[in-house]
């Protein structure tokens, strides 16, 4: 099976202690079926929709653009199901220790577990590697999946074979995603550059900035 980053035992042990204490302490719904287990931990990685411009227009691809946040995502385990999720914070020094950024209950968590079984099964590749990458930009979760061999995703219509390869032996699964657009529909795999290809010809969430701000920002 593919395998992500891991943390060191000592981590998971402090980190189970403090989330499950906030488990009990809110009395969270993820606690109605029995005592919390801690199950996949997942660094999390940061994407912008600049950074999609940038993948294609260098041909670098998503592995040279993802950005590291220093957060890592845990799933809990309730039952043998997700329920639920904690996101912890890495310390920035030697003096500083590991901390619970919060618990989460949200079907966000399934959704992780359900790619978790699917790639697993149809990406058996042992030296294939996963990241979880967060893209708020699209309100959108995917794996990003890099192996040494050749990936079989299904190209697009007129993707060549050339341009396919372009990137690297790479692929994305989609865990959660608002489009019925292919190449961005949820639960499943594409070719990074069918994603990328995807992602271009639809429309980021912009912010809206308030008009005292705007004025505010012009005069400076």
């Amino acid at each position: 099976m593919a395998h992500a980053k891991t943390l060191s035992a000592g981590v998971l042990n402090e980190l189970t202690k403090d989330i499950g204490g906030l488990v009990a302490r809110h009395d969270m719904s993820v606690s109605s079926q029995g005592p919390p287990v801690l199950a996949e931990s997942f660094e999390i990685f940061a994407l912008t929709p600049r950074d999609i411009k940038k993948a294609v227009q260098r041909r670098s691809g998503l592995r040279k653009v993802i950005r590291k946040t220093g957060q890592w995502h845990h799933q809990i385990g309730v039952g043998g199901e997700a329920r639920g999720f904690a996101r912890s914070i890495e310390p920035k020094g030697a003096q500083h220790s590991w901390s619970v950024g919060g618990v989460f209950v949200s079907e966000l968590a399934s959704k992780i577990e359900a790619a978790v079984q699917r790639i697993d099964t149809e990406r058996p590749d042992e030296s294939a590697e996963v990241r979880l990458v967060d893209f708020p930009g699209y309100h959108m979760h995917f794996f990003l999946i890099e192996s040494p061999t050749e990936v079989k995703a299904k190209p697009q219509r007129k993707e060549s074979a050339k341009s396919s390869n372009r990137f690297g032996q790479r692929e994305v699964f989609v865990i959660a995603s608002p489009f019925s657009t292919p190449g961005l529909e949820e639960d499943q795999f594409y070719s990074e550059q069918q994603f990328l290809q995807s992602l271009l010809r639809v429309p980021f969430i912009r912010g809206v900035i308030h008009k005292r701000h705007r004025r505010k920002s012009r005069k400076n």
